[in-house]
């Protein structure tokens, strides 16, 4: 059994073993996952790389994806306020247009943190 949490700044996952939880550790040794994510034209960062590199990359980096899943339209124009890269809609799915690479899905985001957790 396994449990996963995806919040607003930080992912973790957990897996049940021995009658008790134990919070796993990413690539990097760390038992949780900055949930963001930098596109640039020719990468991408995800998780604490992401983080340290958002104000030189404000732009092109994606936060608050758990927010956007479940987001309603009339709700877009108040969360975009405070995300650092605009926001579109098409065919009913949520994207970031980012600065550097255009449209990016917030499910394709998504997946690249949960590669990292």
């Amino acid at each position: 059994v396994f449990g996963l949490s995806l919040g607003s700044f930080q992912g973790t996952i957990a897996v049940y073993k021995n009658g008790r939880a134990e919070v796993l550790a990413n690539e990097a040794g760390e038992r949780g996952t900055p949930m963001m994510v930098t596109y640039k034209k020719d990468s991408t960062l995800v998780g604490a790389p992401a983080k340290q590199s958002l104000y030189r990359n404000i732009h092109n980096t994606a936060v608050s994806m758990t927010t956007l899943l479940s987001i309603d339209d009339s709700k877009i124009q108040e969360v975009e306020r405070n995300l650092t890269c605009k926001i579109e809609t098409k065919d009913g799915k949520v994207y970031y247009n980012m600065k550097d690479v255009g449209l990016v899905s917030v499910e394709e985001t998504l997946v690249h943190v949960l590669k990292q957790l």
